[in-house]
């Protein structure tokens, strides 16, 4: 709800002030967006770790990881931005050459988009084991999990593509659980990884009645 009510927000007017050419909701929402998606990662990331969550831990997810948030949410539009300005050239310019590379790039914006799965997880996981969590080495393990488990991914990638359609068709009363949705989606499906490469044990819930006998 919190997501929604600012950077869902911000995201909707920034739509608009595109269309009457008014930028600075633009500039507010790549400010915003990136420690709210954050904080919404670090609750739904305690919730599948089994750990107790309180309404503080809303604001610690956002000050903690307010500047690593917010640089990966940079560079991951500043990527979409100089993919979509070259397509346009090639496409405007060079029909016959746009044409042939058009796969190239919708593969290139869906490995991005499968990539940016586990970036916040990541963040998050690596900083709470005191493990090597700088932005390079974040982006570095996201392209590593994405490209060894593509098929895994893409079916991760597809889940959040379904679900978050889901919420914005109907809209009402969904759209409060869209990011909530999205960040436990991909919380556990790096976690899976994580145990499955020996990087984390095993997490067993309250309710693992078959690891608990």
């Amino acid at each position: 709800m919190l997501w929604f009510l600012t950077a869902g927000l911000v995201i909707m007017f920034g739509y608009i002030s595109i269309q009457v050419k008014f930028y600075l909701p633009i500039i507010i929402g790549l400010v915003i967006v990136g420690p709210m998606t954050a904080q919404s990662f670090y609750v739904s990331n305690k919730i599948v770790n089994y750990k107790q969550v309180s309404l503080k831990d809303f604001w610690i997810g956002i000050k903690k990881y307010f500047l690593k948030s917010l640089f990966i949410t940079l560079i991951l539009v500043l990527i979409v931005f100089i993919l979509t300005i070259d397509f346009k050239f090639l496409m405007d310019y060079q029909y016959k050459v746009g044409i042939i590379l058009t796969p190239l790039y919708i593969y290139l914006l869906i490995f991005l988009g499968m990539m940016s799965i586990y970036c916040f997880p990541l963040m998050i996981e690596l900083g709470e084991e005191n493990e090597n969590d700088s932005i390079r080495s974040i982006l570095k393990y996201s392209f590593s999990l994405t490209i060894n488990n593509l098929l895994y991914t893409l079916f991760i990638f597809l889940n959040i593509i379904i679900f978050g359609t889901l919420n914005i068709a109907l809209v009402f009363g969904l759209l409060i659980l869209f990011m909530g949705g999205i960040a436990l989606i991909a919380n556990n499906a790096t976690l899976n990884l994580l145990v499955k490469y020996g990087i984390k044990k095993q997490v067993n819930g309250p309710y693992d009645f078959k690891n608990n006998q």
